[in-house]
């Protein structure tokens, strides 16, 4: 008989609790992204009071191109959630506000921290910009596309 297989839509970290998961129930692991993230060049960022990162791959991508640019960051950061909040770690930074990861409390909570502040959301080309659309009017939005991501096609399973 062959043997079972799991199939995760992202690559895992290896202390992701589905490795154990997989070895306790006799599972073959099979974990993937089926999305490709590739850069979208930036020259410059636009002055703010705020910058507000949506997800880890902007932290990732954002820092990267500003490590390259040879910039420094001193303006106050938000998070939407933990993961985001983390990723900010990997490059020595942590968040003057962090979200849970729901977007109407996040948009609440922050809105009053920002309120009639310019405030610079770091996204990916296809975000649905849930917290900027959700208080768009109690802030000066500014965008900042730092990724793309696009459906792989050549996945083997």
């Amino acid at each position: 008989m062959p043997a079972k297989r799991l199939f995760i839509s992202r690559t895992l970290d290896p202390s992701s609790p589905f490795h154990a998961f997989a070895k306790e129930n006799d599972l073959v692991l099979d974990a993937q992204s089926l999305l490709e993230f590739t850069p979208v060049q930036f020259h410059q960022l636009p002055t703010a009071d705020w910058l507000f990162f949506y997800s880890p791959n902007g932290v990732r991508f954002f820092f990267r191109q500003m490590m390259s640019l040879q910039k420094k960051v001193n303006t106050p950061i938000a998070t939407i959630g933990l993961g985001t909040l983390n990723a900010l770690k990997e490059f020595g930074k942590s968040a003057d506000f962090a979200g849970n990861g729901h977007p109407k409390q996040v948009a609440e909570a922050f809105a009053s921290l920002a309120q009639g502040q310019k405030v610079v959301f770091i996204r990916a080309q296809q975000s649905r910009k849930s917290i900027q659309n959700l208080i768009a009017d109690q802030i000066t939005v500014l965008d900042l596309v730092v990724y793309a991501n696009t459906i792989q096609t050549n996945i083997s399973l």
